[in-house]
Formats: structure tokens, sequence, C-alpha cells
């Protein structure tokens, strides 16, 4: 005996509606329509699909507490739904995609048929642009939506207007459309979706849905274009264009601990190796491009190499000097007499006295020999040996600070950057000079002599007076923030070691900043020198 085949209760759930009666042989009856206005309808797990194009792909994190809630309370808040046709299942609409995976999930945990069948509110179908404003504004209004998802759902709403209407929307436009469409986006908020969405998301995927915001996303904006104008001001050609730099280096810090700072000290290392420059320079010239400071076009050079390379070729030029040969000497001039033979008779009786024609001999024989080349006379003194100012010891500490404050004025001259040495009027313990801050030196070798003649100038100060003028200048100068304030001082250091190099190897190269130098650290010694035996000052011996 056959068993009659007999459709089971999921079968007739499913079935969307019923078919007429006596259809006809070989025909079946057309679906009916969906309702034309908003009516409550039963639906059920099978027939009921999640949005397929909703941007919101992370989990609710409110998703145990809301399941919570339905085993307890059951479905309080029935879903909205619609779909194109009616052959088609039930979509949701309006948010309740996370209650529909919920329902799923308990009624394959429980099997009770309340989380199979549900009430849900149907709505009659416009536009998948329709549908999806909607989901933007439930999952808004819901809260939780992360940035990413916000950013694809902006790109797919710009994506269907600009289908629907052929045309290109600006950002300024897309905004107002949005908004009038029911989801209130800011045209500022906007443009960073649209950006990062374009250019971020595609490099570090996983640092976005890992909860990357609108705030780190300014930031890395604000970083890349501040290291885009520093590469494409300096790079060449054959150094290859900025995306092959930045997005490497994104691309291995991706992941969940994506952090701008160290981003940016990687960005920094990369273009650092890629120019063969040192790297707390580079950050140095980026900082100062993000504080207005600089328009880029400087590419720093790396002192140290730049000074032993100096130092090679000045070694080879001088060897190369040593190894030509000599010019021939001048043939000899027969000396032409300078006495006559009564005189040289008068000479040679002379001998008998002692010591006057040997004497007289020793005169002939330098006016009649060849003319003697004698070595140019030392017009400076060598780096070290500070006899020369000696005199500094004469004088009353008040004189030696106004000769310091002169060498410094006359060194800082010599760099352009005078205007940055002033004069101390008041009687104290100082060299007699203060630096100026900063603000408006651009070049990097003026940065590097004014850090130098900050250092002396700051001499005498104690731990606590110095890190407060460390604070100050930290503070007014941003670009010479944390370590590159140090940096810069050791780079000073390291010209001066030139300047240093260069008199000695050609004293006649740089005569004033050779000679102000040695003055200024000579007064310095003096007064460091009577600061610690606490010689009166003038106005105390008055």
């Amino acid at each position: 005996m056959t068993k009659s085949k007999t459709p089971s209760i999921a079968d007739r759930l499913n079935k969307p509606h019923l078919v007429a009666s006596n259809p006809g042989p070989g025909t079946s009856a057309p679906l009916p329509p969906d309702p034309a206005i908003r009516t409550r309808i039963r639906a059920n797990i099978d027939n009921t699909v999640p949005f397929n194009r909703n941007p919101r792909q992370s989990r609710n994190p409110l998703y145990d507490e809301i399941k919570e809630s339905i085993k307890n309370k059951g479905l309080e808040s029935p879903p909205v739904v619609s779909r194109r046709s009616p052959s088609d299942p039930y979509m949701i609409k309006k948010g309740g995609n996370t209650r529909l995976a919920i329902l799923r999930e308990l009624w394959e945990e429980t099997g009770e048929r309340r989380f199979y069948e549900f009430d849900c509110d149907y709505e009659p179908w416009t536009s998948d642009l329709d549908a999806l404003v909607s989901h933007m504004i439930e999952n808004e209004m819901k809260g939780g939506m992360l940035f990413i998802e916000k950013a694809i759902g902006a790109v797919e709403i710009k994506r269907d207007l600009e289908i629907a209407e052929g045309i290109s929307i600006s950002i300024n436009e897309l905004a107002k459309r949005i908004t009038s469409l029911g989801w209130s986006v800011h045209q500022a908020n906007l443009n960073q979706m649209l950006y990062a969405h374009e250019y971020l998301f595609p490099v570090i995927p996983e640092s976005f849905w890992s909860g990357i915001g609108i705030d780190r996303v300014r930031r890395i904006r604000k970083l890349l274009d501040t290291c885009r104008t520093f590469w494409e001001s300096v790079a060449t050609p054959e150094e290859g264009p900025f995306d092959d730099v930045w997005k490497p280096v994104f691309r291995r810090l991706d992941g969940e601990a994506f952090d701008v700072e160290t981003a940016e000290f990687a960005l920094s290392s990369e273009m650092s190796a890629k120019l063969d420059s040192p790297v707390l320079q580079v950050r140095t010239e980026l900082q100062a491009i993000e504080e207005g400071l600089s328009k880029g076009g400087h590419r720093p050079k790396d002192i140290i190499k730049d000074f032993v390379r100096q130092q090679q070729e000045l070694r080879a030029q001088q060897e190369a000097a040593r190894k030509v040969p000599p010019p021939p000497p001048a043939p000899k001039k027969n000396p032409e007499p300078v006495q006559s033979l009564q005189a040289q008779e008068s000479v040679s009786r002379d001998t008998e006295t002692g010591g006057i024609a040997q004497e007289a001999g020793q005169s002939l024989t330098q006016e009649t020999a060849a003319p003697h080349v004698q070595a140019p006379l030392v017009q400076y003194t060598a780096y070290g040996d500070l006899s020369a100012f000696s005199y500094l010891l004469d004088y009353e500490v008040a004189s030696v600070q106004e000769v310091a404050y002169q060498a410094a004025l006359d060194y800082a001259d010599t760099f352009g950057i005078a205007e940055y040495v002033e004069y101390i009027q008041e009687t104290g313990w100082h060299l007699g000079y203060r630096m100026q801050l900063p603000i408006g030196i651009e070049q990097p070798d003026q940065m590097i002599h004014w850090a130098l003649l900050w250092v002396y100038s700051n001499t005498l100060l104690d731990a606590p007076e110095l890190l407060t003028e460390l604070k100050e200048v930290n503070k007014q100068v941003p670009y010479l923030r944390g370590d590159n304030l140090m940096v810069v001082i050791t780079m000073a250091h390291g010209f001066k070691t030139d300047v240093i190099a260069k008199q000695i190897a050609d004293p006649q190269s740089q005569p004033v900043r050779w000679q102000t130098l040695c003055e200024l650290e000579a007064a310095m010694s003096v007064i460091v020198q009577a600061y610690k035996d606490k010689k009166p000052l003038r106005n105390e011996e008055e």
C-alpha cells in the first residue's frame, strides 16, 4: 500500500500564498499581489532573508543582550519586511537583520515554534536605494555601527544615485541628497568616509573592521598628505611614486592594533632608507611641513657621511698634490761683485781682530746668494691653543661678557641669523647674550648654528632653569619637540668640527667664523671659571 505524500507544515508555511481553486488542467493560478499598504503579516525563518546589501557586517555589540531578551520575552518589536515581487522571499527592509539571525539561532537551539514563525510589518517595495537608506537610518539609530560600514553605505548610495541619473555627484551635493532621503550626514564626515573607502580600506581592511573611526582617519589622512608633499618635492623619478612607499608600510601594519604614531615612524624610516637621509632629519622636515613652516623641497642629507666624504676628498687632494714633482730649479746666475778689491783686502785684515771679518763674510754671503722664500706668518691660532686670548684674563667679567656677545653676533652674522642674538644688558652671571626663539628660520644649517649658540648661551644655567628653557623651545617651535632639539644640537657640534677641519686645511678659508668661534669659546671659558671662583661682578665691586 502506497502512502500518500502529505506536505509538511514547513512546506505549507514556505508557500507564500494559496493557489486559486480549480485553476484548470496544466495551469497554475497567478500569485496574488502583495499588500499595497503597510500590513501586519505572518512570516517564518524559511521565507525571510536579510537585506542582501546591508553595509553592516560586524556583529551587533548588543547581540547577546537582544538574544536573551527574545528568548525570555519573545519578539516584541516585529521587523519590517518587503520584497520586489510575490515570487521572492520576504526581505528585511529596516534593520531587523540582527533579530532575524537571533530567531534562526534560537530555532536551531530549541526547536520552539515561537522562534520559527513571527509577525512582521510588510511595506510595499519601492527601490533598492530606499531599502539601503532605511537600513542606514535604522543602524545609525541603534548605534554600534562601524565607521567603515557607514562609508560602505555612503558609497553604495552614491553609486545608485549616479547610475539612476547618469551624472557624477559632488560630495557637497551628495551630502544634501542623502540628508533629504532621511539619513543625516555632514559634508565633512562624508568626505572622510569616501576617502577612507577609496584609499585606505583596500590597504588596511583588517584595521577598519577592528574599529578605526573618523578621528584616526583624519590623522592618517593628514600624515599621508604631509608625507606625500615631502616625498614628491624631493624624490627623483627613479625612486618611484609615493604610493609605492606608504602602501607596503601600511599593509605590514594592518591589524587590530593599527597605531598612527607607529605608522608615522615606520613611514619616516621607509622614506629615510629610500632617500638615504637620516630618519630624524626626515621627521623634522615632516613636522615643519605639517606646521606650515616649510613647503617641502629640502632633502635632508647625512651630515656625518658628507663630512667624512669631504675629509676623504680633501685628503685625496692633498695626497695628489704631494705626488706632483716640484718644478725644476731656476738656473743660477753669476753673482755680481758687491765690493771692491780694496774692501775685500780690508775685510781680510780684520780677521786678525776677531769676529768682525766673520760677520762681514756672512753679510756678503746673504747679499750674493739666491733670495730666500719665507713661510707665511701664522695669522690664526691653532684650535685648542687659546693663548692668543689671554688678554681676557685682565678684563672684568662684564667686559668679557661684551666680548662674548660680539663674538656670538659676528658668528651668527656669517650664517644670516644675527637678528636672533640679543644683548643682555643687566648685570649677572651669563654669557652676555641670549638667543631669540628660531621662529622664521627655515634653512637647516641656520637652525643648526642657532642651536650651537643657544647651548653656549645657557652654559651657566642650572638643571631646573635649563629644563624651563627646553620646555619653552619645545612649546614655541613645534619641529624642535622631543628628541629633535637634541639631534640638532648634536649636528651643530658636527658642523663645528667641519669648520675646524676646513680652517686647519686652509687657514684663509673662513677667518671670521674661525676667529669668532675661538673668541666666543675663550670668553665662555673665562666667564665659567670666574663663576666657579665667584669673581666679583662689576656692580658688586662698586
